[in-house]
């Protein structure tokens, strides 16, 4: 993750309880130091969103005055159940819930958890502001995935491309503040940011990457036409989705122990993606699935092909996957 950057600090192991903190105070600092020297370009990932959701004080507990461990059953006997379709259930990922009750607490400190990544931004805009660098700085903030928090029977953790795990918050500011307030409604992929920001610096845009430059979108120009986004999930033989968005529609492709099998959506009127249209749109069917084939092989999981390799991982690094939903 190092490539290509002049300065890369890994805080993973830091041993925080507050990484996010760690993170942004790393950013202030660089910022401090770079932006009186030209242009720069900080990447600052916050993972306090990410499972398990333990937001630290202030935002713990901001959302939730229960008792989560109130006399009743267990969530984690759901959570572990086929009731929860999520296929990385029984790796370990619920263990941060043992004794909870309520199924309402992981939910509202994931809502904290988001709380606190918006300060921790907050933080970040101040510090621009301070060194004078807020006005001409190009700034995005967009996030990898979304969360399953009961959607499609799936709870606290990201393991189907639904939409709840596919949309994401995906926000630019512009130099000058530029188009401020603008609202795209087309959709767009996180793979156009590379590409926007090649645009943004005025660099020849390079032939080997994905996505397409928002430039055009962004100052409220004609679109780009058709959107078509994919998103693969699974490295195991037996079970690994596949998803493909033509908006309106979607199709996702399952394949698990009972066998394979397609769902469609149309995201426009159901952007939920509550109610399956495969069987009443045979021919939409045919049409996704045929496209999906041209672009990923949809009989075998990410993996393969993909130049994987098989790695020797010690227990730390296991634990650390499966807190992850891994």
């Amino acid at each position: 993750m190092d490539q290509g950057f002049g300065r890369f600090v890994d805080l993973s192991r830091s041993g925080s309880a507050d990484q996010g903190l760690r993170v942004t105070n790393a950013g202030v600092k660089n910022i401090a130091a770079a932006a009186a020297a030209g242009p720069f370009l900080q990447l600052l990932p916050w993972f306090d969103v990410h499972a398990p959701y333990t937001p630290p004080p202030p935002f713990d507990r901001m959302y939730y005055q229960g008792d989560e461990k109130a006399p009743g059953d267990p969530i984690t006997d759901m959570l572990m159940s086929d009731r929860n379709r999520a296929a990385n259930r029984d790796g370990g990922m619920y263990d941060w819930l043992e004794g909870v009750t309520d199924i309402e607490f992981p939910s509202r400190q994931y809502e904290a958890g988001v709380t606190c990544v918006d300060s921790h931004v907050g933080r970040i805009l101040d510090t621009l502001r301070e060194e004078g660098a807020y006005d001409r700085t190009l700034i995005v903030l967009f996030a990898d995935h979304g969360e399953h928090l009961g959607e499609h029977d799936i709870w606290f953790t990201h393991s189907l491309p639904y939409v709840e795990a596919l949309r994401v918050p995906l926000i630019v500011k512009l130099p000058l503040g530029r188009e401020a307030g603008r609202v795209v409604e087309e959709p767009v992929s996180t793979l156009d940011i590379l590409p926007t920001l090649i645009d943004a610096a005025g660099l020849d845009e390079a032939d080997d990457i994905d996505g397409r430059s928002l430039a055009s979108l962004l100052l409220g120009k004609a679109g780009r036409g058709v959107s078509l986004t994919l998103s693969e999930q699974g490295g195991l033989d037996d079970v690994w989705s596949k998803s493909l968005v033509e908006w309106p529609w979607q199709l996702v492709l399952l394949h698990d122990a009972d066998g394979e099998r397609l769902e469609l959506y149309d995201l426009g009127a159901d952007p939920a993606a509550e109610n399956d249209l495969a069987a009443a749109e045979p021919v939409t069917v045919d049409r996704l699935r045929a496209k999906l084939g041209e672009y990923v092989d949809e009989s075998s999981p990410v993996v393969v092909g993909g130049g994987g390799k098989a790695v020797e991982l010690d227990e730390d690094s296991r634990r650390r996957l499966r807190s992850l939903g891994y």
